[in-house]
């Protein structure tokens, strides 16, 4: 099985679990490669996360330096896109050609089964496996002409996506990745995302996503919790809070922290969070509730004036 990530020092600790679940839930693998895309990472960093894919048996990890000026001209204006995240449209050009098919995962993400399944699926034709962009609030089909792509597009989330590189290498040349970026820079809300769903338009096999990238927004009530953990095999921390910061809300911090305790530099990490955690979600329900009712008030105050001045 071939993996491809792609994240710097600011991302290596949610890497490092990501790994350590993938080798829990997949020793069934005769071998795992995983592929490193990177800029910017200290040689500690690499060290270790080498030693814990080799300490499995199965697995090994193999850094692969990108130039620092590569995609120098991509938009970085919002600030939770890095340089980074634009490297998994160099899958194609930095992998070894023996390489055929590689599954990419985002690194704020936790595999929770076996991937097998999953990643040996016949691509039907196309040449990217992904999953919909579904409970992200949808997509406006004006901003979906402005990426040149038709307006009932299905338009994917790439933090999970299975590539045909053997047909990719047939068929798609590589400068557009570089290029799309530049031309429709001001476009791009979603960065590199918007550039691979524009790019594999027509050229994508969808997968559902409530098994492998149910995203962190979509399970805010217990009975999404149960189903997530009877069915999900990849779950993502997609929203900007993230379960290894102070700054969380969500319900699904335990999963990440069932795997990151399993490391040494991260046992009873936990235990200092979960009080920090908690105030944080009251906070935000505090503040939330104080919104809402000062919208109802504008509201009520707005319809009051209304009704005054069509007396008058």
């Amino acid at each position: 099985m071939n993996i491809l990530l792609a994240f710097n020092s600011n991302y290596y600790m949610p890497a490092l679990v990501l790994l350590k679940s993938l080798l829990v839930n997949n020793q069934w693998c005769r071998e795992i490669r995983i592929y490193v895309l990177y800029s910017d990472l200290k040689p500690g960093e690499i060290q270790r996360f080498s030693q814990v894919a080799e300490e499995s048996g199965i697995a090994k990890a193999i850094f692969l330096p990108v130039g620092t000026d590569t995609f120098k001209d991509a938009p970085l204006h919002l600030k939770w896109i890095s340089r980074e995240t634009y490297y998994r449209l160099l899958a194609q050009e930095m992998l070894p050609e023996s390489v055929e098919r590689v599954l990419y995962l985002d690194v704020d993400m936790i595999v929770m089964g076996s991937l097998e399944e999953f990643y040996h699926q016949d691509f039907e034709g196309k040449l990217l496996v992904a999953c919909n962009r579904y409970g992200l609030g949808g997509t406006d089909p004006k901003r979906l002409e402005q990426l040149t792509l038709p307006r009932d597009t299905i338009y994917f989330n790439a933090g999970t996506l299975l590539y045909d590189l053997a047909g990719q290498r047939q068929q798609i040349d590589p400068n557009i990745l570089y290029e799309y970026p530049v031309l429709f820079y001001q476009q791009l809300k979603y960065g590199d995302q918007d550039v691979l769903n524009a790019v594999f338009y027509g050229l994508t096999k969808y997968a559902d996503w409530r098994i492998y990238n149910c995203f962190d927004n979509n399970t805010t009530r217990q009975r999404q919790e149960d189903r997530v953990r009877r069915s999900c095999k990849i779950f993502h921390y997609n929203g900007r809070g993230k379960p290894w910061t102070e700054r969380y809300w969500g319900r699904m911090a335990w999963l990440f922290w069932d795997y990151a305790q399993l490391l040494p530099e991260y046992a009873g990490q936990y235990e200092a969070l979960k009080e920090k955690h908690a105030r944080f979600r009251n906070q935000r329900r505090a503040d939330k509730a104080r919104a809402t009712r000062k919208k109802n008030r504008q509201k009520a105050e707005a319809e009051k004036r209304k009704e005054e001045e069509h007396e008058n």
